[in-house]
């Protein structure tokens, strides 16, 4: 599975819009943050071109897993190499709620004003990704989502797209309405818009892929 995440990580880390860093104490939901100041990067890259990663993992998480989390991605290796800020960011109460949740995300994108957001999704956070995020107008302020396993959603009748990457046992079910808000078709081993090549999914059919 790893090889799947590094490749979706590669993809997702490619697309670069304007970052800007986030300020101020962070919601109590926020199990882990972490901001790579990697001093061996190329000589004049701009840290405004810097990924920031949401990642929502399946159930609430305390700081010393959630960190583990970040390392079993490889996040933390992309975010070296990228200048990355990284939020592990558990729902607000015990269980994801769409409202709520998403309510959560907006303040903390706020706070980011990050226009490279990347946003990962694991098992009920992938579901949360879908529904809450992908299949809303916060798609279009997302530069690309990948997802682990959840349950898929009704693609809107109109949407910006996002450029995404959908892995584990719900793959082919998920990635269908994902393909649709892209106005994407088959291309090779990825469905691409033809207008807008950015705006691709890459589907990992292997029904085992997990963490």
């Amino acid at each position: 599975m790893k090889k799947y995440l590094l490749s979706a990580l590669a993809l997702m880390a490619s697309l670069v819009a304007v970052a800007q860093p986030q300020s101020n104490p962070l919601p109590e939901n926020v199990a882990y943050n972490a901001r790579s100041m990697n001093s061996a990067q190329d000589v004049g890259r701009s840290f405004n071109n810097s990924p920031t990663f949401f990642i929502y993992p399946d159930s609430p998480l305390n700081e010393e897993a959630a960190k583990a989390l970040v390392e079993e991605l490889d996040v933390d290796k992309v975010a070296e190499q990228t200048h990355a800020s990284t939020f592990v960011i558990n729902p607000v109460g015990e269980k994801y709620d769409n409202k709520a949740d998403f309510e959560a995300f907006v303040e903390l994108y706020n706070r980011a004003r990050s226009g490279n957001l990347k946003v990962i999704g694991i098992g009920n956070g992938a579901t949360f990704v879908n529904t809450a995020l992908a299949a809303t107008d916060a798609a279009g302020h997302i530069a690309g989502i990948l997802t682990i396993g959840g349950k898929t959603f009704k693609a809107p009748a109109s949407s910006y797209g996002v450029p995404a990457y959908i892995a584990g046992k719900t793959a082919k079910s998920v990635a269908k309405p994902y393909i649709a808000i892209n106005k994407a078709t088959k291309d090779g081993d990825r469905y691409t818009n033809a207008d807008e090549p950015l705006l691709c999914v890459v589907v990992n059919e292997n029904t085992t892929a997990q963490l």
